[in-house]
């Protein structure tokens, strides 16, 4: 039977736990999904985050289903904004990016529309003024 020095057993596992230390990684991901107040995906949407801590900007655009995500961040906080035409602006302060993990962070936001309900409220004393004046001239003629 062979014999090792202590210093060759020692070489051996400095190269490699060296290795392993090598291979870690000092990023972190995020991911999610975007969807409407009815839980529609939205398509297109745009997601910027923004480093609390460094200003960095990463930007991306919601798939076809929704999704989104973007990879290789800097570790720390972010700011992260999603944005899409017809819809309020969401924007969720100080998420925070892991090494090696992925941050899920589902977004639903609300549409910027007026609803029908509050449309015709608004609607209403110029309908009736309309219709108050057809009904003047349709008595006069």
């Amino acid at each position: 039977m062979k014999r090792y020095s202590a210093g060759r057993l020692l070489g051996i596992a400095c190269l490699i736990l060296g290795g392993m230390a090598f291979a870690q990684s000092d990023r972190g991901s995020i991911a999610g999904t975007v969807t409407d107040s009815t839980g529609a995906v939205v398509s297109g949407a745009s997601v910027v985050l923004r480093g609390v801590d460094n200003g960095i900007q990463y930007k991306t655009q919601t798939t076809g289903e929704g999704v989104y995500r973007i990879s290789d961040l800097a570790i720390g906080r972010y700011d992260v904004t999603v944005e899409s035409q017809g819809f309020k602006s969401s924007v969720q302060k100080g998420v925070l990016i892991q090494i090696n993990t992925v941050a899920a962070l589902n977004v639903s936001g609300q549409a910027n529309r007026t609803s029908e309900a509050q449309m015709r409220e608004e609607m209403l004393p110029a309908l009736l003024a309309a219709a108050q004046a057809i009904g003047q001239r349709m008595l006069r003629g």
